[in-house]
C-alpha cells in the first residue's frame, strides 16, 4: 500500500510554497493532487472504519496551515476560494461514502477556516464561497436522509446530520462573535431550506409504505422532527449569545438591533413560538448544552490563559434572554390574547414537569423592573413595567396550573410499594448502624436475635407524617429517604428505657456525675458505659478516669476500664449497663427488625379531614399531601432484675 502520508506531505509543501510564491494555479494543482489522494484513502476506507484516522487529522492540520500562509500573505480571496473548494469536495465525498471519521476532520477544517477568516479579511468573495460550499453539502445530507429506508441507514444518517449541525452551531456563535451581518444572513438562508426534514412521511420515491415497518417510519419520522427543533435551538442559542455580549458590551446596540428585528422577530415572531423553543432544549439536547462552554471560552482567550469566573449559560443568559425577548414580544395584542385566557390556551408549558422551570422564570423576571437591556427596542410610550407584571401574571398562572396538576396527580396515585420497601430498608441501615444502645444490650447478652418472627404486630416506636409526594414515582425526580430518623431511634430507646428496670439518678453537674459513675463501677461492676454526646464531652475526657482506647470496636474511650459508646439523646445523660437476667428478642426477617407501614392520610384519625370531595379540597396541606408512616420493632424485653443506673442532669443545671 502506497505511504499516503509521505505523498500527501509532499503535495502540502509544494502548495504553501506556491502560496509563498504567489503561483495561484500551482495551489489548485496541488490541492487536486491532495483531493485525489484523500478521495483514495475514503474508498480504502470504506471496509475498514477508522484506518485513516491519523491522516485525516494530519490533514485537517495541513489545511489550517495552508489557510494561515494565505492569510499570512495577503489573504488573497482566489487562493482562499481554492482552498474552501479542495476541502468541500472531500467533505462531499466522506459524506457520499459515509466515512463519518473523514467527514469530521475535514469539516473541522473547513469551519476552522471560516472562524480564522476574521476579524482580516472579514466576509467577502470567499467566504460567500464557504456558504455555498455549506449549503451544498447541507442539500446532500438532506437528501441522503429522504433516500434512507433500512434502520442501519438512518443511523449512518443521522450520524452525519449529528455531526454537520455540530459544526454549524459554530459558525452561528463566530458570526455573532464577529458582528458579520452578512454571515448571519447567509446562515438564516440556508437554514430555511429544509424541506426534508418537513414531511409527514418519509419514504423514497417509488416504493410503497408497506414495504417498511411502523417502528421503522416512526423512528424516521422522530429523527427528522429533532433536526427540525434542533435547528431553531441553534438559532435561539446564536440570538441568546448576541444578547450576552451585549449585556457585557462586547457587541454594538445596532448589530443586536439588527439581528434582532431582521431575524429574531421573524423567526420567533410571537412569545408562544419563542417558548416552544426555549422549553425544547430540555428535551432535545441531550446532556449539557454546547453553549456553556462558550463564554469560559471566550473569557480564557482575552485573560490569555489567566483565571477566570462566570456561569453556566443555561442558567444564567440563556433563560436571561427568553425573558429579555419575551417582554420585547408581549404587546398590547398578545396581552389581549392571554390575559383571559385558560390554562391550555396559555403560551408557557403547564405541565407538572415545568413547575420548577416556570417558578425560576417567575423569580428572574423581577430583574428587569431596574434595568431592560433591550428597551432600545421598544418605542418611547411602552411602559416595561406594565409589561413585566403583564407577562408575571400569566407565568404565574401557568406555575399555578402545573403545581396543582402535580398536586391532584399525587392525591390520586396509589402509594408506591417500592418507595415504601425503600424506606424500610434505610430505616433498618441506619438502625443498624446507629443505635448504640441496642448494640449495648446485645454485648450484656440481654438482647437475641432470632430469624423466623412469629405473627405478631411488634412495638410501635415512632409515627410520621412525610409527603405523599416521596412515595409516587415522578419522572427524572430521585426519591431520597428523608425521615427524621432520630425520632425513630428515641421511639426504640424511650421502649428499652421503659422495660428495663433501672436505678435513677439525678445529678446538678458533671464533676457529681462523673463523681457517681465512679462510685457505682465500684459497686456494680457494669459492662459497658453510654454517654449522651454534647458539650460535656470535652469535660469528660479531661477527667483522668477517663482513657482513649478500648477492647470494643468502636468504643473509642473507656471509663475505668469499661468500655465507652456514645450517642445523641434525651433520654439519659449516662446509662450503666449491668450483666442481668433480662431477656430480649428481635425477630429478624431480611435482615431488618424494624417494620413499616404507609397509610394515606384521608385513611387516618390523626387529620381533621373535611368532609367533600377530593376535587373541592384545598390545594395545600390536606390530609391527602400526607402519608402516615407507622414504624414498628418486631421483637420485645422482658425483664428480671436490675439491668442498671441512669444518671440525668437535672433541668435547671447546666450541661
Amino acid at each position: 500500500m502506497p505511504n499516503y502520508e509521505d505523498y500527501l506531505e509532499h503535495f502540502f509543501t509544494d502548495a504553501e510554497a506556491a502560496i509563498r510564491e504567489g503561483k495561484g494555479q500551482e495551489l489548485s494543482d496541488n490541492l487536486s493532487h491532495i483531493a485525489e489522494l484523500i478521495g483514495e484513502l475514503i474508498n480504502r476506507e470504506v471496509d475498514s472504519p477508522t484506518r485513516f484516522r491519523s491522516i485525516y487529522a494530519f490533514c485537517r492540520r495541513r489545511y489550517l496551515q495552508l489557510y494561515n500562509d494565505v492569510l499570512e500573505n495577503g489573504a488573497d480571496e482566489d487562493l482562499r476560494s481554492s482552498i474552501f473548494n479542495s476541502i468541500s469536495v472531500n467533505v462531499r465525498y466522506a459524506r457520499q461514502s459515509n466515512d463519518l471519521e473523514a467527514f469530521d476532520q475535514l469539516l473541522n477544517a473547513l469551519v476552522n477556516c471560516y472562524i480564522r477568516s476574521f476579524p482580516n479579511p472579514g466576509f467577502d468573495e470567499a467566504l460567500e464561497d464557504f456558504f455555498e460550499r455549506l449549503n451544498v453539502n447541507q442539500r446532500g445530507i438532506a437528501q441522503n436522509f429522504e433516500k434512507v429506508d433500512s434502520v442501519d441507514r438512518l443511523a449512518k444518517s443521522s450520524n452525519l446530520i449529528d455531526t454537520f449541525l455540530g459544526y454549524y452551531r459554530e459558525v452561528w456563535r463566530y458570526a455573532v462573535e464577529y458582528e458579520c451581518r452578512e454571515s448571519v444572513l447567509r446562515l438564516h438562508e440556508n437554514l430555511k431550506e429544509v424541506r426534508a426534514f418537513e414531511q409527514a412521511r418519509y419514504l423514497p420515491l417509488g416504493r410503497p409504505e408497506n414495504q417498511y415497518s411502523e417502528e421503522f417510519l416512526e423512528e424516521k419520522q422522530e429523527v427528522a422532527d429533532a433536526v427540525r427543533k434542533r435547528i431553531q435551538i441553534q438559532k435561539f442559542a446564536a440570538y441568546s449569545w448576541a444578547y450576552n455580549l451585549y449585556v457585557k458590551d462586547v457587541l454594538s446596540e445596532d448589530f443586536l438591533k439588527d439581528l434582532f428585528q431582521d431575524h429574531a422577530e421573524e423567526e420567533f415572531s410571537t412569545v408562544k413560538s419563542l417558548t416552544e423553543t426555549y422549553f425544547d432544549i430540555r428535551t432535545v439536547l441531550e446532556g449539557l448544552p454546547y453553549w456553556d462552554d462558550w463564554e469560559m471560552e471566550r473569557q480564557l482567550e482575552e485573560s490569555r490563559g489567566g483565571p477566570v469566573m462566570t456561569s453556566m449559560g443555561s442558567n444564567s443568559w440563556i433563560p436571561s434572554f427568553y425573558l429579555a425577548f419575551s417582554l420585547y414580544l408581549f404587546d398590547e395584542g398578545e396581552q389581549e390574547v392571554f390575559l383571559d385566557s385558560g390554562p391550555e390556551e396559555l403560551p408557557f408549558p403547564t405541565t407538572e414537569d415545568d413547575r420548577l422551570d416556570l417558578d425560576s422564570l417567575l423569580d428572574s423576571i423581577e430583574e428587569f423592573e431596574d434595568d431592560y437591556p433591550l428597551e432600545f427596542l421598544l418605542d418611547g410610550q411602552t411602559d416595561i413595567g406594565e409589561r413585566i407584571e403583564a407577562l408575571s401574571e400569566v407565568l404565574d398562572r401557568a406555575f399555578s396550573h402545573a403545581e396543582k396538576q402535580a398536586i391532584m396527580r399525587v392525591r390520586n396515585h396509589s402509594i408506591d410499594p417500592d418507595y415504601v420497601d425503600s424506606w424500610e430498608q434505610e430505616m433498618n441501615d441506619q438502625f443498624d448502624s446507629s443505635c448504640q444502645l441496642r448494640r449495648a444490650l446485645k454485648e450484656v447478652g440481654v438482647l437475641k436475635q432470632k430469624r423466623f418472627p412469629p405473627d405478631l404486630d411488634g412495638v410501635k416506636v415512632s409515627v410520621g407524617y412525610p409527603q405523599k409526594r416521596s412515595f409516587v414515582p415522578e419522572d427524572q425526580v430521585d426519591k431520597p429517604v428523608t425521615t427524621n430518623f432520630r425520632r425513630i431511634l428515641e421511639g426504640y430507646r424511650e421502649y428499652v428505657l421503659r422495660r428495663l428496670t433501672l436505678e435513677e439518678r439525678t445529678v446538678e453537674s458533671i464533676e457529681e456525675l462523673i463523681d457517681e459513675m465512679d462510685s457505682e463501677v465500684k459497686k456494680r461492676n457494669p459492662s459497658i458505659v453510654l454517654l449522651q454526646t454534647g458539650e460535656h464531652r470535652r469535660q469528660f475526657l479531661e477527667d483522668e478516669r477517663f482513657e482513649r482506647g478500648s477492647d470494643m470496636d468502636d468504643a473509642h474511650f473507656s471509663f475505668m476500664d469499661r468500655p465507652v459508646l456514645t450517642e445523641a439523646t434525651d433520654h439519659y445523660t449516662a446509662l450503666l449497663l449491668l450483666e442481668s437476667e433480662s431477656h430480649g428478642v428481635e425477630y429478624i426477617e431480611d435482615g431488618r427488625v424494624l417494620t413499616v407501614t404507609a397509610t394515606p392520610g384521608e385513611e387516618t384519625d390523626v387529620f381533621d379531614m373535611p368532609n367533600q370531595p377530593l376535587k373541592s379540597v384545598p390545594y395545600t396541606n390536606a390530609p391527602y399531601d400526607f402519608v402516615q408512616l407507622e414504624v414498628r420493632l418486631r421483637g420485645f424485653i422482658d425483664n428480671r432484675g436490675l439491668d442498671g443506673v441512669v444518671f440525668r442532669m437535672s433541668s435547671d443545671s447546666p450541661s
